[in-house]
């Protein structure tokens, strides 16, 4: 699992409510389209830090189970905390990779993810383990963002690159930009593996900035994105190219009153067939 943050640091979990704010806008997509009914037994793959773990939990019923599996130990046991806190007695949250989920075949109805499956580089294998653990026509449920994601910033890089004679670095940034997989392309990864499409809704929102400056300087980017964009050039090239890329984006806040980053959301819903 690829995770853009320190996962030993427990402060980091302990703060970790302004990347649930970003993700619930996610989890609420995935709560207003997911089957609802008592008496289920439910796996959150890649649950963090509880959300929509514990909503979930609450809209279902303490007649169905919950568990929820994370690689992160810190988050885990600040969500443990929360369970006892909360006294959710029909949920528990267990350290482990969904490459190999510690429990038996068949064991689940629903499965959910909310982004999670952005983080996992091995995604055939994430869907068969989760298909193994699925009983007979369970589903599983995902919220994503897909291709198209931050389209504004990506087109300022680019440009900045071109302006600052630097077209050699362009096709990373293209790469980086294409690595989130297009709605088709989850489709055949699910159906492939022996799932049928039994849901889509997609739904596009946009986090809205008063400059570039304050997106770029967020902690949010700079927790979440930073590195990686960084990672792209050489490193003497970067302060020069974050620079243009601000100019880019404090200009298009400036002539259209606000600067808007469009955010394309997915919620897929699959049916287990064989």
């Amino acid at each position: 699992m690829s995770i853009y943050f320190d996962s030993d640091s427990e402060q980091f979990a302990l703060n970790f409510n302004e990347l649930t704010f970003w993700s619930s806008h996610f989890g609420q997509l995935l709560l207003d389209n997911i089957p609802i009914r008592e008496k289920v037994r439910v796996l959150d793959v890649g649950c963090a830090t509880g959300f929509p773990l514990l909503e979930l939990s609450d809209r279902l019923g303490k007649n169905s189970s919950m568990v929820g599996i994370d690689p992160w130990e810190a988050a885990v046991k600040y969500l443990n905390s929360k369970i006892v806190f909360r006294e959710t007695p029909n949920t528990e949250v267990v350290l482990a990779d969904a490459l190999e989920i510690p429990f038996k075949d068949s064991h689940f109805d629903l499965i959910v993810s909310n982004l999670g499956l952005n983080n996992f580089d091995q995604k055939e294998l994430v869907v068969r383990e989760c298909k193994r653990v699925l009983s007979q026509d369970g589903r599983i449920a995902i919220s994503t963002n897909y291709k198209g994601h931050m389209e504004e910033f990506y087109s300022a890089f680019k440009e900045s690159l071109k302006k600052l004679n630097l077209n050699e670095y362009v096709e990373k940034v293209e790469q980086d930009e294409s690595r989130r997989s297009t709605i088709p392309e989850i489709q055949r990864l699910f159906t492939s593996e022996g799932f049928a499409s039994t849901q889509m809704v997609e739904k596009k929102i946009f986090l809205r900035y008063a400059s570039g400056t304050a997106f770029l300087e967020s902690s949010f980017v700079e927790s979440c994105f930073m590195s990686t964009w960084k990672s792209l050039l050489p490193e003497s090239k970067w302060t020069e190219v974050k620079a243009t890329i601000e100019d880019k984006l404090n200009s298009i806040a400036k002539s259209e009153g606000e600067l808007r980053i469009s955010i394309p959301m997915a919620y897929l819903e699959f049916m287990k067939q064989r």
